[in-house]
């Protein structure tokens, strides 16, 4: 996930660049355009990896309570398993 977010990083560089190429544009409308253009560079990579991270995020957090769970369930057995009394693991005293 993280290597997505370099995409935005990138997007945004590029962005950054448009615009100062924008601004030394002699008209007000190529300089709109530019700045419009450079916007655009920088939103769309955003949008397109949140989108991504919320897309594949609730499975990530469902996995990470299952082993949360599975971490205390195995913690409570291993708990029962120590406090059992010798006298039930002994055959010789059961009749």
């Amino acid at each position: 996930m993280k290597g997505l977010h370099l995409l935005t990083i990138l997007g945004c560089l590029v962005a950054g660049f448009t615009l100062m190429e924008a601004f030394t544009a002699q008209s007000a409308p190529t300089q709109g355009a530019g700045a419009a253009l450079a916007v655009a560079c920088a939103v769309i990579p955003y949008c397109f990896v949140r989108s991504i991270t919320l897309w594949v995020a609730p499975t990530e957090i469902q996995l990470r309570r299952l082993n949360e769970t599975m971490e205390a369930h195995t913690k409570l057995l291993k708990q029962i398993a120590d406090t059992r009394p010798e006298s039930d693991s002994d055959p010789t005293t059961q009749i």
